[in-house]
């Protein structure tokens, strides 16, 4: 009798001790996930920016198109192309053999002097439309041609001396025409440059221009080695894995958050603990960036310093403003989950909401001409003196402060004045005072 009381208690606790495990498990696998969720967004969104980056022609030329207008950048492919074209040229060794030998020493200046002179033509160079329509049609055709090399096309690619090239011959090219009159009086005969275009092969290129120069030139004039040909067989590996990575983060991150929220018995906790666990991991990822870039930017020859930090600085404006928006989004469903909360303070913001919409609908009624006597156009009434005072003032201070061109200002001045007929338009639709009525009189 004692034993059969006593199995249903026992089941009971059996059964009370397993739901708690249950509910003990599914809490562990909500934490885990969004855990991994805020792992998984930021890596999602850096993996997304670099395939769109680097393995999409338009993004690469998108990305890289302004960076050939910075000046850091114009200044040291400037110089570099001015080096080619002395030593394409000889310059010191021309101006040495045509002074006299009690005259030697003046090679050095003199040459010194051409220099300048011949950076002052390649400047304008790369100051033209010219320059800038070389420069993306040289990065299209080598992105191009590379993205379909490690893609699995192995006829299209084109390399110099071992390595994988950015072709710039056509603007040593050009910068030669620029200054084709010193080219002539350094060789000592009119030269005739040739037409090079971006898709000629790099060494015929360069062939063509020593052909006119009648200087000997190196197969790799006018090219910027990018890495050796024979890692790109490897790359071929790494790229076909991204691709997948890519494919992998896209579905996996948002079934992640999707099985968090499914398993969570308190879906609105869980769903602040995706956004603000997530806006940490991006704010991470972009940190680590930032401190990335400022490391490669300290690395190499200092001259060229610059010119790296606007190039490293180019090429990662997208992923900074990709971020920053979603930031601004997950700050935004976060104040909407927190604002349609239980929460007390909740209820109190969503009065605050539906009394300040009502007041702005009855106060654009009253704007057209409908006479209202609502609180909050009869309190806008009684202060149009002190609001039109403050809106003179947050004018004023906005002129101070923020530094604006002449749109701007009239812009400014535009909505002052809006602002102030909006208060003069309520003032004239306000109603008239009530007259008292007089009581009739006996009889």
């Amino acid at each position: 009798m004692h034993a059969g009381r006593a199995s249903p208690v026992v089941a009971l606790d059996r059964r009370g001790r397993w739901q708690r495990r249950r509910a003990s498990a599914r809490r562990f696998l909500v934490g885990f996930l969004v855990v991994l969720f805020a792992v998984l967004l930021p890596i999602t969104v850096v993996v997304g920016w670099a395939h769109n980056t680097v393995l999409n022609t338009s993004g690469w030329v998108r990305t890289v198109g302004p960076i050939a207008s910075d000046p850091a950048v114009t200044a040291a492919i400037s110089a570099q192309v001015t080096e080619q074209v002395f030593t394409a040229l000889d310059v010191q060794q021309q101006v040495s053999d045509a002074l006299p030998s009690n005259a030697a020493f003046l090679a050095g200046p003199i040459t010194n002097g051409a220099k300048d002179f011949v950076q002052s033509g390649v400047n304008k160079v790369l100051q033209s439309e010219q320059f800038q329509s070389i420069w993306i049609s040289a990065n299209e055709a080598a992105h191009e041609q590379l993205v379909k090399f490690l893609r699995g096309n192995t006829t299209v690619l084109t390399t110099s001396d071992g390595q994988v090239v950015l072709n710039l011959v056509p603007l040593v090219n050009a910068a030669l025409q620029q200054i084709e009159s010193f080219v002539s009086g350094v060789v000592g005969k009119p030269v005739d440059l040739p037409t090079i275009s971006a898709d000629e092969v790099p060494a015929e290129a360069c062939q063509k221009i020593s052909t006119a120069l009648g200087r000997s030139l190196p197969e790799t004039c006018g090219q910027i080695p990018l890495f050796p040909a024979d890692k790109l067989t490897e790359a071929q590996r790494f790229v076909e894995a991204f691709d997948r990575l890519t494919i992998l983060l896209v579905v996996l991150t948002p079934a992640v958050a999707g099985a968090a929220m499914w398993f969570s018995k308190r879906r609105r906790r869980t769903l602040l603990q995706l956004i603000v666990g997530s806006a940490l991991g991006l704010v991470v990822a972009r940190r680590a960036t930032w401190w990335l870039q400022d490391s490669l930017v300290n690395t190499g020859k200092p001259e060229n310093k610059a010119a790296r930090q606007a190039i490293l600085g180019g090429v990662t404006h997208a992923f900074f403003t990709l971020s920053g928006w979603i930031l601004v989004g997950l700050a935004a469903a976060l104040v909407v989950t927190l604002v349609t909360g239980p929460y007390p303070w909740a209820r109190t913001v969503r009065r605050w909401g539906r009394d300040a919409a009502h007041g702005a609908k009855e106060l654009a009624a009253a704007t057209v001409g409908k006479v209202r006597d609502d609180a909050a156009v009869a309190w806008v009434r009684s202060h149009l003196g002190v609001l039109r005072l403050g809106g003179m003032i947050v004018a004023v201070i906005l002129m101070m402060v923020i530094s604006v061109s002449f749109l701007g200002f009239l812009i400014l001045v535009g909505v002052l004045a809006a602002y102030e007929l909006w208060l003069q338009r309520l003032q004239q639709t306000a109603p008239p005072p009530s007259a008292s009525v007089s009581p009739a009189p006996d009889g």
